[in-house]
């Protein structure tokens, strides 16, 4: 190795250990031993050009590597300014490149891989996450077809087939299907309030919470903060629910002898819990699977489960109006119940997309103002004999 002038004792034992690493093919060592030159003279330029040496054969940058080996050995101070100065032009950009194409590879890898295995039986909440990722990454070789494969897949989720009768209208070409609820008893609220209601009537229930297309084909505007003709009309007051429901009725399109309505609270936890006892209508759990929950806005009615009566979203999505005053249960059984003869506020249901599992519950009540909206709340319609 060439002698290394103007230099102290120290810094020259250092810069051979650093080479002699180099020699050995230990990048990192040699490293160590240039930042130590560096620490005694900051401006020691074959140091640097040691420590670019190394730095470049870890990134494989070997022929670079190759050409600062002989720079460090000498004290040039102008061909090592020259080089340094070069070399970080040439490298930097490409060597952040070649990572960023790694990270991609690796995130698409791993896309391609959780994709892989949701095809053995996921649902269409995780197909949607996944074609949004896909889309995420920019075109980046072949997403575009994976997102537009995961998109075929949520179109084709099955749904699960309830057998209770279901009614179908139309307005100016919107769907509106109903699922009917039977008569029956059941334990309605939950701990010391738990008590038997028995619905003496049978009702149509909405099988999905009012959509955004139901509502603007009625009122002819669309109030919802999150835009889309599937998702929940949100942002509605209980009375603005009213001049809904009666603009609906006014265009005679329900079947003879029934009207529209919001359900009674009875009504509406008799509809979610579909014949269950238990804290949900799937279980005494609420899976991200299941309901819309815990998230950051609406989802697409529908997306996710049914009930055992066909009803979509009883939990979660948006909060749904009831018809009834908010206030105490009755402390025995009752028959048809309609709520509090008065109050000052209105009964929610359901829970909603911000809401936590436990809000979502069949038994689990709410209440706002008859004015108050936001947009977590929405609705779902009953038909009802008149």
């Amino acid at each position: 190795m060439p002698a290394i002038q103007s230099a102290s004792p120290e810094i020259v034992n250092l810069m051979k250990r650093g080479h002699l690493s180099l020699e050995e093919s230990d990048w990192n060592k040699a490293n160590e031993h240039f930042e130590d030159v560096l620490k005694i003279d900051v401006e020691y330029a074959p140091a640097h050009i040691g420590k670019l040496c190394a730095e470049l054969r870890v990134r494989s940058e070997k022929d670079l590597g190759d050409q600062a080996r002989p720079i460090s050995d000498n004290r040039n101070f102008e061909l090592a300014a020259r080089f340094a100065d070069a070399t970080y032009k040439k490298t930097l950009n490409g060597y952040n490149e070649k990572i960023l194409e790694r990270i991609r590879q690796e995130q698409y890898d791993r896309l391609v891989q959780v994709k892989n295995e949701a095809a053995k039986g996921a649902t269409k909440k995780v197909w949607r996450e996944l074609a949004g990722q896909f889309r995420a990454m920019n075109g980046y070789k072949n997403t575009a077809a994976l997102a537009k494969e995961c998109d075929a897949m949520i179109a084709e989720k099955p749904r699960v087939a309830a057998t209770n009768e279901r009614k179908v209208l139309k307005n100016k070409d919107v769907e509106y299907a109903f699922r009917l609820c039977p008569t029956g008893t059941f334990k309605m609220g939950e701990g010391q309030e738990q008590h038997s209601v028995t619905l003496t009537k049978g009702f149509y229930m909405l099988e999905t919470q009012v959509t955004q297309e139901m509502w603007e084909s009625v009122m002819g505007s669309n109030p919802s903060g999150f835009k889309g003709k599937k998702l929940p009309v949100e942002t509605v007051s209980w009375d603005d629910c009213q001049e809904y429901i009666k603009k609906l009725n006014d265009l005679k399109i329900a079947p003879a002898g029934f009207k529209f309505s919001l359900p009674t609270e009875a009504q509406w936890e008799y509809a979610c819990r579909a014949g269950t006892t238990t804290a949900y209508s799937f279980g005494d759990s609420l899976g991200e699977d299941e309901a819309n929950f815990a998230g950051h806005q609406t989802s697409e009615v529908g997306e996710y489960p049914a009930n055992a009566w066909g009803l979509y979203d009883m939990h979660g999505n948006v909060w749904e109006w009831c018809q009834d005053w908010y206030g105490a249960y009755p402390s025995g059984a009752v028959t048809d119940p309609v709520g509090s003869p008065n109050g000052s506020c209105r009964v929610l249901r359901g829970g909603s997309w911000s809401s936590v599992a436990e809000a979502c519950r069949s038994a689990h009540r709410s209440g706002n103002a008859p004015s108050d909206w936001d947009d977590y709340i929405g609705l779902r319609l009953s038909l009802v004999s008149q």
